[in-house]
């Protein structure tokens, strides 16, 4: 598998559902197996959780693979880490507070689309997996626990309403796994905005 492709194909699938309902789709990677598809409307570039007041190189904590956001608001629905690979503990800790400890979020050259996260906000991390009971309860154990820890932090990235950690073990279930969360999210931005 080609490093990344997995969630390029997830993202297009994403923006076919939820471009017509306003919302971009961000993704820091493409589908190299196929040719450019002029249809899709998925955003591809670097996302960025930063610290401090000025962007710079030393701010950057940490690069999220993809992002729905509201298009006329840039409120993000859903921010997610997709593991294509099986990983650590250490690795879903550190990917997850990475992001969350950002004072900002940002998309685009020179990272002028400041994205806005909030008690809207689903932060997701996907595992893959190869289904031979290869940490699933960890990682519910994980969850958990960072969800614990991240109420008590004060900084905007971690302002998200729920941090969750799952598996998937195929792309078609990565993809079912990332709309299901997005739709889910989507209900809570409509929730909290009325």
């Amino acid at each position: 598998m080609q490093q990344g492709a997995w969630t390029a194909e997830a993202a297009r699938g994403l923006s076919n559902h939820f471009d017509p309902q306003g919302f971009d789709v961000l993704c820091a990677h493409r589908d190299r197996r196929t040719r450019k598809d002029s249809t899709s409307r998925v955003k591809t570039g670097r996302i960025i959780s930063w610290v401090g007041p000025d962007f710079r190189r030393g701010s950057q904590l940490a690069f999220p693979d993809i992002a729905i956001v509201e298009r006329s608001t840039k409120k993000v629905i859903l921010l997610g880490e997709v593991e294509e690979t099986k990983p650590q503990p250490k690795t879903v800790i550190g990917d997850t507070f990475a992001n969350l400890l950002g004072d900002h979020l940002t998309f685009g050259p020179n990272q002028k689309e400041e994205l806005i996260v909030g008690n809207w906000t689903t932060f997701i991390f996907l595992a893959i997996s190869t289904g031979k009971g290869s940490g699933d309860q960890q990682l519910r154990m994980l969850q958990h626990k960072l969800n614990q820890v991240r109420m008590h932090l004060s900084n905007q990235n971690s302002a998200v309403r729920e941090i969750v950690i799952d598996i998937y073990q195929s792309e078609t279930e990565l993809h079912t796994k990332l709309l299901n969360q997005a739709k889910n999210a989507l209900k809570e931005l409509r929730r909290v905005s009325k």
